[in-house]
């Protein structure tokens, strides 16, 4: 039965049968317990228009997103290129906190203040994604007084917020948002939003329990809130399979059988929110933290902080049949604690962020998590990167970060980092090879090999290491080889091969 109030929910009753195997191996095919929601019981609100926020007067000046005597914090960051935009909240005083928007026309190479959320209290945790091209939605933490969650539509230069008040039937501590865009269906439709909050609705009190809101299908202005009942939750992280129509939302959440922080997953239909809707358990026995989920094409991948080994280390947890079963992968693993991920698409590959001794990193993997790459380094001051949740977020192509590098906390962009290199070669007394940084990072511990064939008698194969080179930076490598006759050189750096064809004579190279 559905009653259209002033707010809303999902009471679940469900039932599980399966447990995990307890089997420490990358290759371990995990079992979840499954719930299916088989009973709803939803209360629907409409919305309330907020006041509009404050449109500054300096709309595109040159400035590094948020560099002010104050500090920022909490990024979020969407779009593609050439527009880019970031959302952060600004701590004008210990009580008094605002969200702040800025826009990049220019691929992110400068940034112009749009608009300021200026609400009493403390306004946090900001949360943007791109609805369509130019249109973006968002959302933010209400100040802690107030059972409120926002939704902000920006298109343009207009903007305009609605707020849902969810206090007046039990609601209360709404913690840190997350949203997730579709376009599918109608255009008040923007998607999903997750976060953990508090109730005593209808009676009975629930803390930190797992939420997820979406617009009626019907009503425009109307919305529905939905809850699992699980005590215990930290953080929300929320994507839409868009190929699929399903929501996905996933929570730390502590699991008083195993003892840890395991994972639950939210697995919802965004066609028909109110006819198909799962709940998967990942029980392991160490503490998972800080999920940040993808989904797309029935697969999932969410990255989380472990405490596995001892220390803070990346996991994936990843799925290629909507959540039936799952394995898990290392994203990273040292000595060092590595904590407060970020995964996203890009280029057709999954993308990890997370920081590490003050240091913003990135690894991809292109089999959908099952193998990650080299860890590369993003932000160029070392040390710079402010250690705490919500420091980092990113879309395909861009990333933002909460940076300490001027004395207090502003707010950084760049696009992804790559690694690609130009080879060119010159002959002479023997060979010289030019290698240049054409990628958007330092390359650093890159191992070079060039082999010859043909009639080459001495110096045949060689190899070595580069230590550091900066983006556009180049390096030359000489050797001489002793042959006669053509030949042929490839040479082979990171993903980069070049073959070059000359003649030689001795140690003289002709090309």
């Amino acid at each position: 039965m559905r009653k259209c109030l002033v707010a809303v929910m999902m009471l679940v009753l469900v039932m599980a049968t399966v447990s995990s195997m307890n089997i420490k191996s990358d290759n371990e095919v995990i079992i979840p317990i499954i719930h299916h929601i088989e009973e709803q019981h939803e209360i629907c609100a409409k919305g309330i228009k907020a006041t509009p926020p404050i449109t500054k007067s300096n709309f595109f000046n040159d400035v590094e997103i948020a560099t002010s005597p104050y500090d920022e914090v909490h990024p979020s960051v969407a779009g593609a290129p050439p527009f880019y935009i970031a959302a952060y909240t600004c701590a004008m005083a210990d009580n008094d906190k605002d969200i702040c928007v800025a826009v990049s026309m220019d691929n992110g190479s400068t940034f112009g203040n749009l608009i300021t959320f200026d609400y009493d209290g403390e306004q946090d945790y900001p949360s943007l994604d791109c609805w369509e091209e130019n249109i973006f939605y968002g959302t933010f933490r209400a100040d802690p007084s107030k059972a409120y969650v926002y939704l902000v539509k920006m298109s343009g230069l207009h903007s305009e917020v609605t707020y849902w008040n969810w206090g007046p039937l039990g609601w209360y501590d709404i913690k840190e948002p997350e949203i997730a865009c579709h376009n599918s269906k109608n255009p008040w439709e923007y998607g999903v939003i997750a976060f953990v909050a508090s109730t005593t609705y209808p009676g009975q009190r629930w803390d930190n329990i797992p939420h997820m809101m979406f617009a009626d299908p019907v009503e425009p202005n109307t919305a529905w809130i939905s809850w699992a009942y699980y005590s215990g939750a930290l953080h929300a992280t929320a994507d839409i399979d868009k190929t699929f129509n399903m929501m996905y939302c996933a929570y730390d959440w502590y699991n008083t059988n195993t003892g840890k922080y395991n994972i639950i997953v939210w697995k919802r239909s965004f066609t028909d929110p109110f006819t198909y809707e799962y709940i998967y358990l990942i029980p392991r026995y160490y503490n998972a933290i800080c999920p940040s989920i993808v989904a797309e094409g029935n697969k999932i991948a969410i990255v989380c902080q472990s405490d596995e080994n001892g220390n803070q280390d990346i996991i994936c947890l990843y799925s290629a049949n909507g959540g039936a079963t799952w394995k898990k992968s290392f994203v990273v693993y040292t000595q060092d604690n590595e904590m407060y991920p970020k995964i996203v698409m890009h280029n057709e590959k999954l993308a990890c962020f997370f920081v590490s001794n003050g240091n913003l990193y990135c690894s991809y993997s292109d089999d959908w998590g099952e193998t990650w790459g080299e860890p590369l380094i993003v932000n160029d001051v070392a040390g710079s990167v402010s250690m705490e949740y919500r420091t980092i977020d990113a879309c395909e192509n861009g990333i933002v970060w909460t940076d300490l590098r001027n004395g207090n906390k502003d707010i950084y962009f760049d696009v992804h980092p790559e690694i690609s290199f130009n080879i060119s070669a010159e002959g002479g007394f023997g060979l010289t090879i030019t290698i240049t940084n054409s990628g958007t990072t330092i390359a650093e511990d890159q191992q070079w090999n060039i082999s010859l064939s043909g009639l080459v008698f001495f110096n045949k194969e060689s190899g070595g290491v580069i230590d550091e080179l900066k983006p556009g930076e180049s390096t030359t490598i000489k050797i001489i080889p002793i042959g006669i006759g053509p030949f042929d050189a490839k040479i082979k750096i990171y993903e980069t091969e070049a073959t070059i064809s000359g003649f030689i004579i001795g140690p003289i190279v002709l090309l």
